[in-house]
C-alpha cells in the first residue's frame, strides 16, 4: 500500500507454511524495455559479435519464460567483467552448446580469474602421453579368483 495516496502497489498470497519467503520476483525486473530492446541492447554492448544473435535466438526460444532475466543479466556481466574474458566465455558457450546467460556468467569467472585457462583455452594435447600416465595396472589369472572362491588358499 502506497503511503501518501493510499493505492495498492502489490497484492501477494499469505502463506500457509511457517518462515516461507513470499516474494514476487515480477517486481525486480525492467518492465521499461520489452524483449526487443534488450535483444539489441545486449548486440550493442557485446559490439555485434559474430553468432551473438544465434546465441541469444536460442536463449529466447529455449527459456522463453525467463527471456528477460537472462538479457539483463549478459548486460550486467558486460558491467563486471572485461571485454576479452566476455568474448572467451561466449566462444566457450557457442563452441560447446551452453545457451544461458548463467553458463555466461560462470565462463567469464573462470576466464577472469585465472589467466593461463584464458590463454590456454584451446586444447594442447598433441597425442602422446606423459610416462606417467602410461602405466599398466597388474593384472591376474581368473583361475585364482576362482580358486578363492572355491575357498582354496590365495598364492
Amino acid at each position: 500500500m502506497n503511503i501518501e495516496d493510499d493505492s495498492l502497489i502489490a497484492e501477494h498470497q499469505l502463506s500457509s507454511g511457517k518462515g516461507e519467503l513470499i516474494q514476487n520476483r515480477n517486481h525486480l525486473r525492467n518492465h521499461e524495455l520489452n524483449i526487443d530492446r534488450l535483444y539489441e541492447k545486449v548486440l550493442r554492448t557485446l559490439d555485434y559479435v559474430p553468432d551473438l544473435s544465434h546465441f541469444l535466438d536460442v536463449i529466447r526460444t529455449e527459456k522463453g519464460k525467463y527471456v528477460r532475466d537472462q538479457y539483463d543479466l549478459i548486460i550486467k556481466l558486460h558491467k563486471n567483467y572485461s571485454q576479452k574474458a566476455l568474448l572467451q566465455a561466449f566462444e566457450f558457450c557457442h563452441a560447446n552448446g551452453l545457451y544461458s546467460a548463467v553458463s555466461l556468467r560462470d565462463a567469464a569467472d573462470h576466464f577472469a580469474n585465472s589467466p593461463e585457462a584464458a590463454a590456454a583455452s584451446e586444447c594442447s594435447y598433441t597425442g602422446v602421453l606423459p610416462g606417467y600416465l602410461r602405466i599398466q595396472a597388474h593384472t591376474r589369472d581368473i583361475s585364482e579368483y576362482a580358486g578363492l572362491q572355491k575357498g582354496g588358499g590365495a598364492k
